[in-house]
């Protein structure tokens, strides 16, 4: 207890108390930054580790594909250069196993599965080298033969299975590492602000009080002359050293009469900052507020740059009148390494996502323009008239193709949503036209399937604010997903009803099925990126597990939510989606008129496409529409061929060699002649900021491959209806 009669033991006492705070505050801010230090940088070596083990599979994983690609090159022409790539693969593969290997030594799980995947890479090489031999041997049929068994098939989704499965620990460990990274970082640059704000504070209130009361006996003096990890001094007002303690010689590296006298701006703080006055700006702020804390660069005695941490307080008498500045610091220049270091770290992985953007972005395109021709011709196929047989295979390429088209625009909404890059167009609709839209854009997978859809609804209209579109995307992906877990004859039921609760109303759309349904164990994690349910291998159009996180996503933009409900496998699935209902009406629209009905007029069009293929389907079914067609395979013959040929419409892609579609649009533009010429970009690059620099380039209209033949006449038609 402290006795109140003596003011004089009682100061004692509090010097004391304060003492032991800072020693202790000291060893365990030291300790604690120690090991914070430590574990950032195993983290931040655990991460680099995990990343090289991903992108080794992704390499795994490529060079099958390549050596696949070489074998099918020299299977279908029988030359020897289409073996390149799939000698160069060969090559590659052990390497890339054995990197493998002891990359995964430090993970049994990961590491279990090599011998595994080893063996199937090893049969499935062997397969290809079969096929190979026998397209020598016994020629083209031969060769063929020997990959259209479904062996190799079933040994590469195998492969693609391990890889995968590894590649989910890997991706796993990833976003713990860097959970425990980031956790590590803040821990301690937050344990490091309070203990070095806590320290400064008591420091600082030491010296307030020696200077004010000026009664700083020798063992104070002493104290603060031990005090190796701190810098501590004081100035006169004119920035010359008046005191010093065994820390200026411990951080600084001045003794004593080195330091005492010198002037402090010209002893420890660099150049530029003297140059830049941000030096003498830090004595006016503390002249002024009393304190001024600044983290800088600042300079020790052999001129080495160090990162000091400290504050700086004014000294000043009882009148008020400044005599002086007194000032802690501490060096910090491992921790701001280590957190340059980690900001770097983030910057490189965000790079990293960023080219995974553009990677997306350029397989999209690079898909859709194979699709494109692909897709033109069977829509070319369906305006003649086949027989009853043809007719339905040509119904099934059509379907696949969409299909494609389908994953590819999935793919990329799962791009845009990571970044933030989804934006909602909301307007007042009735959910039972999305139902419809969304029924008949999945009739046809349904009916191959030999299923059926049954629709209630229980009141006669519900609105909601939304995006149609997305929304219409939503029930649409529930749809599909019901019907791809679902056998022959599986009743599929929607319905739409009102729920009343004390959050106010909300519209509830269900989608039911008769399928496989869903264990209790994955009912929380099928909305998870890539999740399938567990008889993915058995069943070949599972998909690529991510309509449900597309679906959870776009309903909690919407501000709803989405459950899933099973009693368990084979008893069937329920999806329910809940969004509040609006208490506004939908605005009329107009019907839009078919594409059968729509009236038009002919046109010449020219086509400028460099790829062939896709040149000469389009210009076949332009030209089947009643068109006068003109192709070109690039910018410069668009230009000189209009000496000749004037047309009333340009259909152009993007991405040409020598002059890209934005340059062409934008010469053409500067052109009298081409006043009255609608432009339309047809392209394989489908993102907004893809759109705008189409529009802004000279481009009245931007259309992404492959582009439906019915879209293609309402495009025309609402261009002949502007003339």
């Amino acid at each position: 207890m402290i006795p109140s009669e003596n003011p004089y033991r009682r100061q004692r006492f509090v010097e004391a108390a304060t003492i032991a705070m800072v020693v202790t505050l000291l060893v365990t801010g030291g300790v604690l930054n120690y090991r914070g230090f430590g574990q950032l940088q195993q983290n931040r070596g655990r991460i680099r580790h995990t990343n090289e083990v991903l992108m080794t599979l992704a390499s795994t994983e490529m060079a099958l594909k390549d050596a696949e690609t070489g074998q099918r090159g020299f299977i279908i022409t029988g030359e020897d250069s289409y073996l390149d790539p799939f000698k160069t693969a060969m090559a590659k593969i052990d390497n890339v196993v054995d990197q493998l290997d002891q990359l995964t030594l430090d993970d049994p799980v990961q590491h279990s599965k090599l011998p595994r995947l080893r063996k199937l890479i090893g049969e499935r090489i062997a397969e290809l080298q079969m096929a190979i031999e026998a397209r020598r041997v016994g020629g083209l049929d031969a060769g063929k033969a020997a990959v259209d068994t479904d062996i190799g098939k079933q040994t590469m989704d195998l492969i693609r299975t391990h890889i995968g499965e590894m590649r989910d620990i890997g991706t796993s460990a990833l976003s713990q590492r860097r959970e425990a990274a980031e956790h590590s970082y803040v821990v301690g640059r937050w344990t490091s602000v309070a203990v070095t704000l806590v320290g400064f504070s008591l420091i600082a209130g030491m010296l307030f009080l020696i200077e004010r009361n000026r009664r700083l006996d020798s063992r104070m003096r002493w104290f603060l002359e031990q005090i190796q990890d701190y810098a501590i001094f004081t100035m006169d007002a004119n920035h010359r050293a008046t005191s010093w303690n065994r820390g200026v010689e411990q951080v600084l590296g001045y003794s004593s009469s080195e330091f005492i006298g010198q002037d402090i701006l010209t002893l420890l703080f660099p150049d530029d900052a003297i140059a830049d006055g941000s030096a003498e700006a830090e004595f006016r702020t503390a002249a002024q507020h009393g304190v001024a804390n600044d983290d800088r660069w600042m300079l020790r005695a052999n001129r080495e740059r160090f990162w000091a941490s400290g504050a700086t307080n004014a000294i000043v008498n009882d009148r008020g009148k400044l005599m002086g500045f007194s000032k802690v610091m501490r060096d910090l220049t491992h921790r701001k390494r280590a957190q340059d270091e980690l900001a770097d770290l983030a910057a490189k992985l965000s790079e990293v996502d960023q080219r995974k953007d553009v990677f997306l972005a350029t397989l999209a395109h690079e898909l859709r323009n194979p699709l494109a021709p692909i897709k033109h011709a069977i829509e070319l196929m369906g305006m003649n008239q086949l027989d009853d047989e043809v007719e339905e295979l040509r119904q099934v390429m059509s379907r696949q193709c969409d299909q494609m088209v389908h994953l590819i625009d999935d793919l990329l909404d799962v791009s845009r949503i990571s970044r933030g890059k989804i934006e909602l167009r909301s307007e007042v609709i009735d959910l039972h036209k999305i139902i419809q839209t969304s029924v008949e854009s999945t009739t046809s997978l349904v009916c191959t399937n030999e299923q059926h859809i049954e629709v209630q609804c229980e009141a006669a209209e519900v609105f909601v604010n939304g995006d149609p579109g997305r929304l219409t995307q939503v029930v649409s992906n529930l749809l599909t997903n019901a019907s791809k877990y679902s056998g022959k004859g599986c009743e599929i039921k929607v319905s739409v009803s009102v729920e009343q609760t004390t959050g106010g109303e909300w519209a509830v759309i269900s989608v039911a099925d008769n399928g496989i349904g869903i264990a209790a164990d994955q009912l929380d994690s099928v909305f998870e990126m890539f999740e399938q349910v567990n008889d993915t291998l058995e069943r070949g159009d599972a998909g690529l597990g991510i309509g449900l996180t597309l679906v959870r996503t776009l309903v909690e933009l919407h501000g709803g939510e989405v459950t899933a409900y099973s009693e368990g496998v084979g008893r069937g699935s329920e999806f329910v989606v809940r969004l509040l209902r609006s208490n506004e009406v939908a605005a009329i629209e107009e019907t839009k008129p078919q594409p059968a009905t729509l009236t038009t007029r002919p046109f010449r069009v020219l086509v400028v496409e460099d790829q062939r293929a896709l040149r000469v389907i389009l210009a076949r079914l332009l030209e089947k529409m009643g068109h006068q067609v003109e192709t070109v395979e690039g910018g410069a013959d668009a230009i000189r061929i209009l000496d000749r040929f004037s047309p009333e419409i340009i259909f152009s892609d993007i991405s040409m060699p020598g002059m890209t579609g934005y340059e062409l649009a934008s010469r053409l533009r500067k052109r009298e002649s081409m006043k009255g010429v609608t432009i339309i970009a047809m392209t394989g690059y489908g993102q907004a900021n893809d759109r705008d620099q189409a529009i802004e380039s000279g481009f009245d209209e931007h259309l992404v491959k492959p582009v439906d033949a019915d879209l293609l006449r309402l495009t025309l038609a609402r261009i002949a209806e502007k003339s």
